[in-house]
């Protein structure tokens, strides 16, 4: 769950500019003092030039800003009250630059900020408070939370049991010694996820090392504060000299209230490595909790978050008479989509069925709330248009099903509906055969000692292939040749996904293609596909992933969710791909490399043909050509159904 809780001083931004001016003279009614002998200027004077360095850009902003504040008209609110409580962050255009903030107080006093974060202890002191309060740590600790210690982000858990005299062991040393070898090379701030094999812990733990205990947790009412927030942005909009003065040095100011997320994970484990060390460590189960991560300029402008897991609270299916008379599509499908929800762990609630014939504006009404999840169950002659449109109005929600369903098309029902929550970086948009907007077909090609294999896509859904295997040239000729037959035409744009480069080979198969149409009269002239290669190093061990973008403070990704795609080297095209959660709670990738200068629509596809895979219980997830390419490698000697295929010369249909 997570809950946010609206805190802490109004932002205000500026930017410095160069147009601000500092000489060497005595202030006069239309300069600012700022050190011995120096002036500040919004013109350039007759007056010999300081040049400043880069470190005193924030002295400057500071003089202009305390020279403004005195043009500012207020009056106190009361005697206890925050008065001039904000924060100015001077953003600087040099990235190698840190921001600064400025933070001016009519009197010290904590603000909300303080008063709700503060309130931690840290491992040092852990065992001195448990000997100073003389009770039982499993009494002490039971239901307080922990915050687990992420630069800038607050990852909350609430201990629902204490285990004490474990002993941890890594890479051959107890974890004291192995903490005390790191924390001498390490600063204390830079935290990072390890696995550790706890021999007396039937489960597998993920472990944050040095984590901050939190003594207690209490939700304090920010509701008079935000009033005195609200007062002085009425304080800064309202004051026109401020203003005025402010932008005759080029300085311009705006604000935006600021809001520090909470996220919370499942309940876990406190785990004390014998009570006669210091040492403590939060542990949260990795087949429990889900991070949730934040990332900035992956392929979004704005700062996004996003997790795996898929919850609902109210999921709503609506459906015809006609629908519901058909029994047997609709329990299979009802049976489908429930045995996939479990399979998968998604706290979704159990569907609730309106037939809307009787009347669907009273269900609509009475029924769909904020917070439900509505899918359309119908089939190609049913027109739901109306009744999403009205849900679209209300920002709700909702997903057209056309029974009968396969199973492939329930792995994708869900990644849809998981898009639709925001739970991934894009939604994933239904493929009519234009990617890039070209008619497109995908191909994936898979080596297996000397022999190849290859699926290629045959209708515009991409969600059916013709395959064969054996000598490349040979099988990338036939599929081609399939293809041309079937649709009379090539497509516009070829995608590969392989593990190796395979452009040129394609680009001389494709050529001697169009060379035969063209000798055997098929066609006049024949366009020629684009290639795009999409080169997939598959997975093959577990890791962490670290991505910094940046200060590492602001932009981070720590260990980033499935779904997610971090650039290498986004200049040559390199990604790494995040597939799926590993079996100790770290993560297993493809590295890819993407030929085509439109990198975003690529790797939004290859998110989507995962999900297009009739199998998904596969160790790594793999687009469907590739995966389905990589399965007919394997089964080529051992089963009776593709040696039939050999004798006969026939192509294999996925």
């Amino acid at each position: 769950m997570s809950g946010t809780i609206v805190v802490g001083s109004n932002i205000y931004e500026t930017e410095f500019l160069d147009e601000i001016f500092i000489h060497y003279g005595n202030k006069t009614a239309d300069t600012i003092s700022f050190k011995d002998g120096l002036i500040i200027s919004p013109k350039k004077l007759e007056l010999p030039e300081y040049k400043i360095n880069r470190s005193e850009q924030g002295e400057v902003i500071m003089a202009i800003l305390k020279e403004a504040m005195n043009l500012l008209e207020y009056s106190k609110l009361s005697d206890l009250g925050i008065i001039n409580m904000f924060e100015l962050q001077y953003v600087n255009q040099l990235k190698s630059y840190p921001s600064l903030r400025f933070q001016f107080m009519d009197k010290e006093q904590p603000s909300i900020l303080m008063d709700v974060r503060k309130s931690y202890f840290t491992v040092h002191n852990c065992y001195q408070i448990i000997k100073t309060l003389n009770t039982e740590p499993s009494a002490y600790f039971k239901n307080k939370f922990v915050l687990l210690r992420y630069p800038e982000k607050k990852m909350i858990v609430q201990i629902k049991s204490v285990v004490v005299d474990q002993e941890f062991t890594y890479k051959g040393v107890s974890l004291e010694d192995y903490f005390k070898q790191k924390y001498q090379l390490k600063s204390k701030s830079s935290v990072y996820l390890e696995t550790y094999n706890t021999q007396n812990i039937k489960k597998q733990f993920l472990i944050a090392e040095f984590c901050d205990l939190k003594i207690d947790y209490i939700e304090q009412d920010a509701t008079v504060y935000c009033q005195q927030l609200e007062y002085w942005n009425k304080i800064i909009n309202n004051s026109s000299s401020f203003i005025k003065f402010l932008n005759q040095y080029k300085l311009i100011i705006r604000n935006e209230q600021v809001e520090f997320k909470q996220q919370y994970l499942e309940p876990g484990n406190l785990v004390l490595n014998n009570q006669t060390k210091s040492i403590f460590q939060i542990v949260a189960s990795r087949t429990s909790s889900e991070f949730e991560y934040y990332y900035t300029d992956f392929f979004l402008k704005n700062a996004s978050t996003f997790t795996t897991s898929l919850t609902i609270n109210k999921l709503i299916i609506l459906v015809t008479r006609e629908i519901t008379e058909l029994k047997d599509n609709f329990n299979i499908f009802l049976e489908k989509f429930d045995l996939f929800i479990k399979s998968r762990q998604y706290k979704i609630s159990q569907p609730e069925i309106y037939d809307i014939n009787n009347n669907l504006n009273e269900i609509l009404e009475k029924y769909v709330t904020e917070d439900s999840y509505v899918l359309f169950v119908g089939d190609q002659k049913t027109d739901f248009t109306s009744a999403r449109n009205t849900l679209l109005s209300k920002a709700i929600p909702n997903q057209l099903i056309n029974l009968p369903i396969q199973d492939q098309e329930i792995n994708r029902l869900l990644a849809i509906m998981t898009a639709n929550l925001g739970s991934v970086p894009w939604s994933i948009k239904e493929i009519n055969g234009q990617i890039n907007n070209k008619k497109s077909a995908v191909l994936g090609i898979w080596k297996s000692d000397n022999s190849f294999s290859a699926c290629l896509s045959i209708n515009k859904y991409l969600n059916k292939y013709i395959s064969s295997f054996g000598d490349l040239d040979q099988i990338l000729t036939l599929l081609l040749s399939t293809y041309y037959g079937t649709h009379k035409t090539l497509a516009n744009q070829i995608i590969i996904f392989a593990e190796e480069d395979y452009t040129d080979i394609m680009e001389q198969r494709i050529q001697g293609l169009i060379q035969l149409i063209q000798d055997q009269g098929l066609a006049e002239s024949t366009q020629k596909p684009e290639i795009v290669m999409v080169q997939v190093k598959d997975a093959s061990e577990e890791r962490y992933f670290t991505y910094f973008e940046r200060n590492f403070e602001s932009y981070y990704c720590k260990n980033p969710q499935v779904g997610c795609i971090v650039p290498i080297n986004e200049k040559q095209g390199r990604f790494s791909f995040h597939s799926q959660r590993g079996e100790q709670g770290c993560l297993q990738a493809q590295q890819l490399q993407i030929s085509s200068s439109n990198r975003r629509e690529i790797a939004q596809l290859y998110y989507h043909l995962i999900f297009l895979n009739f199998d998904l219980s596969s160790i790594t997830y793999l687009p469907a050509p590739l995966h389905y390419a990589k399965k007919l490698s394997k089964h080529q000697l051992q089963s009776e159904q593709y040696k039939k295929a050999i004798e006969k010369g026939h192509m294999l249909f996925v």
